[in-house]
């Protein structure tokens, strides 16, 4: 399943470094999660960058700790802020 980043921070110059670490996010959340459990893995659908504050769509609802592997990968982005919502849903 293909995630749609997107980005309404403003954009021009730095819309283009916002949706290169949505795309590392993405990647280094799919790479962690691998190796949790046998358990289904909810997907992500979309995840939005608005200056800084990430929000994260799910087909379902996620696990402590696959929400906690998504504040890590931010918190390595020198980000803090993050909601997640259950199908696009706020």
């Amino acid at each position: 399943m293909n995630i749609s980043l997107t980005s309404s921070s403003g954009g021009g110059q730095n819309e283009p470094f916002r949706i290169a670490r949505l795309e590392k996010v993405s990647r280094i959340y799919k790479f962690q999660v691998g190796d949790l459990s046998e358990q289904k893995i909810p997907e992500i659908i979309s995840l939005h960058d608005h200056k800084g504050k990430l929000a994260v769509s799910w087909n379902r609802e996620p696990n402590e700790e696959q929400k906690n592997v998504i504040k890590l990968v931010w918190e390595l982005q020198n980000e803090y802020d993050i909601i997640h919502n259950i199908d696009g849903e706020l």
